[in-house]
Order: structure tokens, then sequence, then C-alpha cells
């Protein structure tokens, strides 16, 4: 890359930033970053980055302000935010002028520090920021452009209208640092959300600590959450960190927190809002950096009316809520959900599975589902493992869903009727049309887009009239 005036200095250890200097920069500073394991590229000018910002691979770039010739920093600051504003720009100047400083931050600069660099380590620490923001950046931006086809690969699948506004939200609640809330019933997939928030907030890289409050006896959940010193009780054979110093750096999940005791609830109070922690048994606190993300059934607000949860730790933890909608309020899901699961299943019993009769769609989505996702998860598993035909098929779901022989039944809720196999023709042929004209007709991304396996797209495809 000499030709182009943008030389690489070093490659360093996969993992680290990707950084290019702007500028002239001494040889302990180059050296320190070098020792961190780097990967510099550096440029003296800034002529040839301002006609490609973006192309040399950089993460961060790093950018004195005054230098040789009519150009400045300024100018790589305008030139990146034109033309990649993700790509975080920090700002080296020996000027100590407010309005120098003012006007860079508005030009877009991440952030600035004044030369010479009395601690270069903090200098360090401020490039680690701006990669970090900019991973959680794409993280975001991924999670937008999954949004746009209602389908997360790997983790939420839906084409419900309601489920598309909760996803939406996510990039937004992920960003902040402040506590989480999720309400939702059982199974409709709290856990999996919180999963998400943390993968795209800042703290992706620390770890992700789950905790089921209902889980534990009450009589170990303080030990289990804030640790214990050797002997502090009988059985403490040994000094336990705690979950929430295990989750320093990361997040801390807590489901069911609607149920952790009303003694504890006070301690958890104090660590999020000081971030101190002190291990049963210990005389002092210690000093923890976590993020909360809670979840619960119930409807907190009304047990904080019948004294049953503190005031102060609901409004606390309330501060950003995720509801999620039961499953019975997204039935345009059910079928995408079996499909999905049947996918997954079907490769991981190695069992060929050609897919679900129509009757089974059927009473799939008449049935209630008072689980949610995760009774339908289990609902497929169980037709998949006692299957003997690879057409999963009313014979091979439980005696309560089946429908009696020529019975219309209706579900109580939702009254529709069990015998609408013309109609469940009707939307999957939908679908799979929406899907491969979204796709251009591509079968195999059509087939990845709905949650099934090609062959399974092709013959329902087949079955329905529709050009395989």
């Amino acid at each position: 890359m000499e030709e182009s005036g943008v030389v690489q200095v070093a490659d360093g250890r996969q993992g680290r930033p990707s950084v290019l200097l702007v500028g002239g920069f001494d040889k302990a500073f180059t050296d320190y970053l070098e020792s961190r394991g780097d990967r510099l590229l550096q440029s003296i000018a800034p002529d040839p980055l301002l006609q490609t910002p973006g192309a040399w691979g950089e993460e961060v770039v790093f950018s004195s302000l005054r230098m040789a010739g009519e150009l400045s920093g300024m100018d790589v600051l305008d030139a990146y935010a034109a033309a990649h504003p993700e790509i975080p720009v920090i700002i080296s100047t020996h000027e100590r002028s407010t309005t120098v400083v003012v006007e860079a931050m508005r030009r877009g600069a991440f952030d600035y520090v004044n030369e010479p660099f009395a601690d270069v380590e903090a200098v360090g620490r401020t490039i680690d920021r701006a990669r970090e923001a900019l991973l959680a950046y794409r993280r975001r931006s991924e999670m937008e452009q999954a949004v746009a086809g209602h389908t997360l690969e790997g983790t939420i699948v839906t084409r419900s209208r309601a489920m598309a506004d909760v996803i939406r939200s996510l990039p937004a609640v992920a960003a902040g640092s402040a506590p989480v809330l999720i309400t939702g019933e059982s199974g409709v997939g709290k856990g999996l959300v919180a999963r998400i928030v943390h993968r795209l907030s800042p703290r992706a890289s620390g770890p992700f600590v789950r905790l089921n409050c209902a889980a534990v006896p009450e009589n170990l959940l303080e030990s289990e959450l804030f640790g214990h010193r050797k002997g502090a009780f009988t059985g403490a054979e040994n000094e336990r960190a705690g979950l929430i110093r295990s989750a320093a750096g990361g997040s801390l999940f807590l489901d069911e927190i609607t149920l952790m005791p009303l003694h504890l609830q006070a301690r958890l109070l104090h660590a999020i809002e000081e971030h101190l922690v002190r291990p049963v048994g210990s005389d002092s606190e210690e000093k923890v950096s976590f993020r909360l993300i809670a979840a619960g059934n119930e409807n907190a607000a009304s047990l904080v009316e019948q004294g049953e949860f503190r005031r102060d730790l609901y409004y606390r933890i309330n501060t950003l809520t995720i509801d999620i909608p039961p499953l019975r309020e997204r039935r345009e899901d059910i079928v995408l959900l079996a499909h999905h699961f049947l996918s997954v299943l079907s490769r991981e019993t190695q069992k060929e599975i050609r897919g679900l009769s129509g009757r089974a769609l059927a009473l799939f989505v008449a049935h209630g589902w008072p689980g949610n996702v995760r009774e339908l998860r289990n609902m497929v598993e169980r037709a998949v493992v006692v299957d003997r035909d690879g057409l999963l098929d009313e014979d091979d779901l439980p005696e309560n869903m089946r429908a009696p022989t020529g019975a219309v039944r209706q579900h109580a809720d939702t009254g529709y009727p069990l015998n609408m196999l013309e109609h469940l023709a009707e939307e999957e042929k939908r679908l799979i049309t929406k899907a491969l004209e979204h796709e251009n007709g591509n079968i195999s991304a059509a087939a990845k887009g709905l949650g099934l396996p090609r062959t399974t797209l092709i013959n329902h495809m087949r079955r329905l009239g529709l050009d395989a």
C-alpha cells in the first residue's frame, strides 16, 4: 500500500483494533500501540485518505489536527463523516483552544486527546472505546437489516407486526446502560431477547450471566448473587464470587425477578445504583460494573401495590421496558415457527421429515398455546420423535390436540375451525409466493428466509401448484 501513501506498520494480533494513524507521531507512541498488538496503518499526510476513506480496513482513525500542507485533521473528519460516519475518528492536538475542540466534536470526532501524551495507556483505552463503538454500530446495523425481513437468523423467527416492533426497539435499548425490564408470559422468549440485548450492547464482549430467581432456594439466593467469604456460614468451605461479580464488564440477567425475596431486593437495588457488592461474611464492599437485564411473568406494578415487590426497585428496573406478546396474539407466526422448529429438530435428530400435514397445521393454528413458543417447540420435538413415516400428522400429536374424527371443533378463545385446510393452504401459498418474490425467484434463498430445508419448500410448492 506504499504507492498510495498509506503504509502498513504492524500486523498485530487477531482481535486488536486496526488503527489508521494520520500525521506524524513519535516512535514511542507507535511502539506502544505495536506492543498492544494493534494492526497499524500510517499516512503522513491526509491527501490519499480523502479520496477513499474506509478503503484500508481501518476500524479507528487517529489523526493529528495540524499537519504539513493545506489539509488538516478537520478535513479528515469531514471525509469520514461524509463517506463512513460509523468509523470513529480521534483528533490529537497540541492546541488547548476550547473553540477548536468544540468544532472537532461538532464535525463528528469520537474524542480528542492532548499532545504530548502524558499517559499513553489512557490513549490506548480511548482507541479501545472507539473500536467498541464501531463494533456496537455494526451489531445494531446487522440487527436492523435482519428486521427488514422480520427474521433474525439463529434468534427470533417472526412475521408478526407486533414482534417486528419489539425487534426494532432492541438496538436502541441495547445501546444504553440503564437496567432493562422484559415482561411477558412464560415461554414467549424473554431469555432470548435478553441475550440479544446483551449481544447488541457495548458490553457484548463481556460475560452474559443468567439466574432464574425461582430456581434457587431462598436461603441460597443471597450467596448465589452476592457471593460469600470462606467460613461465612456452615458449609461455606470455599470463597464464592457470586453472579454479580461474575457479570463484571457484562450483563446480569435475572429471570423471574418478581419472585425475589423482599430483603434481597434492597441489596440488589444498592448494587444497581452504587455498583457496589458486599459478599456474605465480608466487612467491605467491592466495585462491580455490570448491567442488569430483568424479566418477570407477573405484573410487577400490581405486586408493588400489594407490597410484594419494592417500589423503589421497580422504578429503577423499569427504566427501559420490552413487552413480548403471547403467541396467541401473533398467530401468523405459528406455522412459520412450526416449520422452523421442524427444520432445526430434524437436523438435530438426523431424521428426514418432509413436513407437516395440513391437518397437523390446522391443529397447531387452532391450539391456544398457553405455554407459548416453548410449548410449540416441545410439541414439534415430540412429534419428530414419535413420527414413523416422515410426515408429521395428527397421529403424531398428543391426544389433547387431536380433533374427534369428522368433528369441527373450535378453540374457545379464537373461534378458529380445525378443518380449515383450504384456508391454511391459501395462507401457505401466499407466504411462499411472497418469499419467492422477495428473493427474485431464488428457491434456496426463499427456503432460508422461511426457515425450511430447500427440499421441503419444493415439496410444498408442488403440492400447492406452484412452479418448482
